[in-house]
């Protein structure tokens, strides 16, 4: 189960698993990476259906990604698997759903 919560005004700092240096900080509306280097070096779209409910997989989108990166502070690797649940009708609330993400890291 993924659980989410609210992001304060205060931001949320996302660290690097390995070291805990901030990779980035995440704010309601933007994002401020605390290096230079991309914190991401690659990803691509992934399929969620299976693990989406009833309602879910009813004529709606979600646009699910999953991005891989190394640490620029220590070299270690990490992903962030990110599902956007997207309205595919404008105007239109169908049900509120936050983006979710999840966070790992592999030994690299």
């Amino acid at each position: 189960m993924i659980e989410t919560s609210a992001i304060e005004p205060s931001g949320a700092p996302v660290a690097c698993p390995h070291c805990r240096k901030t990779l980035f900080t995440v704010f309601p509306h933007r994002q401020e990476r605390a290096c230079e280097p991309p914190v991401y070096t690659d990803g691509d779209m992934v399929p969620v259906f299976h693990s989406l409910t009833d309602e879910q997989r009813q004529g709606f989108g979600w646009d699910t990604e999953l991005m891989v990166g190394k640490c620029p502070f220590c070299g270690g690797a990490y992903f962030r698997i990110t599902a956007l649940f997207i309205d595919a009708v404008p105007g239109v609330i169908v049900e509120s759903v936050p983006n979710r993400t999840l966070s790992g890291f592999e030994e690299g």
